[in-house]
């Protein structure tokens, strides 16, 4: 029985705002949050299926780097990207 382990990743990274997110989670209804490097929330957006990819369109925020959480019951994914 073959264990799918949870993954997350961003590309382009770095890029321009618009990125593609791609996931693996074992569970639905997750929340995307982006935040700045104080830690204050910049972006939220559902994610309702376990397997996928998400555009996201953060073209709003200033040039630097952001901490990316894909947050569900059971896990937290994260990573970081630069927005250019």
């Amino acid at each position: 029985q073959d264990i799918e382990s949870a993954s997350i990743s961003v590309f382009p990274n770095p890029n321009n705002g618009n990125f593609i997110l791609e996931y693996h989670l074992s569970s639905s209804n997750a929340v995307l949050q982006i935040m700045d490097l104080t830690g204050r929330t910049v972006y939220r957006k559902s994610i309702n299926d376990k397997i996928g990819r998400q555009n996201v369109d953060v073209s709003f925020l200033i040039k630097g780097m952001y901490f990316y959480h894909l947050l569900n019951n059971n896990e937290t994914l994260q990573g970081k990207f630069v927005k250019e």
